[in-house]
């Protein structure tokens, strides 16, 4: 019998440079895909870190244009409030002044003093928050805040009161009122919005007109008075020279047609 030959085929070569070039090939795209990863991750941290200090800085700045915002509506309403109670001071001696004249003569004066009061309102309220309704609905309302608002509540309860006396004494063509809101509810909004436009015509009309925005919900004593003696039991509410509308929204329209 033929003995086999146990001597091994020799190695190709050819197959053992392939082999080596796909190892290296395969080592060189996973270290590839590894680097690239780290670069992607780094540049989506970057990104990442440039985002959040924008919005940072975004936030920093919302922040202190609100606190602005506020101090200037704060300091609006305080500057309000000194230009009533100097000016109901100042009528207290006016009336005094007035009670000395005949009845034609006291209406003369007091129209006067009365018109000069309207002009400065108009002025002051242009600088007030648009809507007080608005701005303590959309607003977190500070200590501060709430302590000039009884203060305001206080002095245009009595303006109102020396419009009103000036209106019945002496006939004049006034419209004045109270409008009583609350910082929940849902109509209040609009009923100023209604309110407003009812002003506008009024004026366009010649027309004086004086009506103050008050928190229903406020503790002062006169201002619960008034609400008792009218009636008020529901937000929106006006009272329009005597005339009480409450419970829902009146249009400009409907109020022009009852104080027509």
């Amino acid at each position: 019998m033929a003995r086999r030959s146990s001597k091994r085929s020799p190695r190709n070569p050819r197959r053992n440079f392939i082999i080596g070039v796909a190892l290296f090939m395969s080592a060189l795209l996973y270290l590839a895909g590894v680097l690239s990863g780290l670069y992607a991750n780094k540049i989506l941290e970057e990104r990442t870190n440039t985002h959040l200090a924008s919005l940072k800085n975004e936030t920093e700045q919302d922040i202190r244009t609100l606190q602005e915002g506020t101090q200037e509506e704060l300091q609006h309403l305080q500057n309000y409030i000194n230009f009533l109670e100097t000016t109901l001071k100042s009528m207290q001696l006016e009336r005094l002044f007035a009670e000395t004249l005949s009845q034609e003569q006291a209406c003369a004066f007091s129209a006067l003093s009365m018109q000069y009061l309207i002009t400065q309102l108009q002025v002051y309220r242009e600088q007030l928050p648009f809507r007080i309704e608005a701005y303590e609905r959309d607003n977190e309302l500070s200590e501060e805040y709430l302590q000039l608002k009884e203060q305001y509540n206080a002095l245009s309860v009595q303006a109102w009161i020396v419009a009103r006396n000036q209106h019945l004494a002496c006939g004049t063509d006034l419209v004045y009122g109270l409008y009583f809101y609350s910082r929940d509810c849902e109509n209040c909004v609009r009923q100023g919005e209604e309110l407003d436009t009812f002003t506008l015509s009024l004026q366009r009309e010649g027309k004086d007109v004086m009506l103050f925005t008050i928190d229903a919900d406020s503790d002062d004593p006169l201002i619960n008075i008034i609400k008792n003696y009218y009636s008020i039991t529901a937000v929106p509410a006006l009272i329009i020279n005597d005339n009480v509308y409450q419970g829902r929204v009146f249009t400009a329209n409907q109020l022009k047609e009852a104080v027509a």
